[in-house]
């Protein structure tokens, strides 16, 4: 979620009328007519340089949903657990979608034994759909956690079941809306959340964050802040008994 500077020749073409126009009075009455003009233009160009900057100035933080952490994580689980799992996925991620299938029942046995799930959702795949649904599902993702974060992770796993293919056009809104209405949350602030992309500046800022911080792919699921290379159920499993 490139404009190019152009310059005019302004100086090039007063210079040629005013070699034009020579000798006497009306040459001199020429030639202030045209320095007369010629400050017009420049003080116009400037203003209208000057304007532009000022107007392409954000004038606000992108809003934050008060259901997640000022990172972008959804923390399922104790807010003090020893143990914590971080799930850092894309929804067109189709590995994402593929860890999501074999990890799911194992994440919620260890969120049930007291261990939190810190689930952040970015958005690095923009460019494997026309139409940027990465970022507009981790906006939906924060919209559902902000409306009923009970059915939150009903509604994540929905999502990836319905994960769109690479290259196409991604979900549309209003069927990010209906993977809501599917796992129970419904009413016209999700959906008005949903449609009006409430968290869109929020879900790229925090994508940028995650990047500038070393995180290069996804899924990445880590331990206590250790990364896990190669994250199946029983390594994630091994992992949290090391550190409990």
């Amino acid at each position: 979620m490139k404009a190019r500077s152009q310059r005019s020749s302004i100086n090039k073409k007063s210079a040629s009328v005013v070699g034009y126009a020579s000798g006497g009075s009306q040459g001199w009455s020429l030639r202030v007519a045209v320095g007369v003009v010629v400050a017009a233009m420049i003080v116009a160009v400037g203003f209208v340089v000057a304007h532009h900057k000022t107007t392409s100035i954000p004038t606000s933080a992108p809003l934050i949903p008060t259901s997640v952490s000022p990172d972008g994580t959804i923390r399922i689980g104790s807010a003090d657990a020893k143990a914590v799992v971080k799930v850092i996925e894309d929804f067109q991620c189709p590995h994402c979608r593929e860890f999501e299938t074999q990890s799911a029942a194992t994440l919620a046995t260890l969120a049930e034994q007291g261990v939190a799930i810190d689930y952040q959702p970015i958005a690095i795949l923009d460019r494997a759909s026309s139409t940027d649904y990465s970022t507009r599902a981790v906006n939906a993702a924060y919209c559902v956690a902000d409306a009923d974060r009970s059915k939150w992770v009903a509604w994540h796993s929905a999502a990836f079941q319905a994960q769109p293919i690479e290259g196409g056009v991604g979900l549309s809104d209003e069927q990010l809306i209906a993977i809501a209405r599917t796992v129970g949350v419904t009413g016209d602030d999700v959906a008005g959340c949903i449609s009006s992309e409430k968290f869109l500046a929020f879900a790229t800022s925090t994508t940028k964050e995650l990047l500038a911080s070393g995180v290069s792919h996804t899924p990445t699921i880590m331990v206590n802040g250790q990364e896990i290379a190669v994250p199946t159920p029983d390594a994630i499993e091994a992992a949290v008994v090391a550190v409990k």
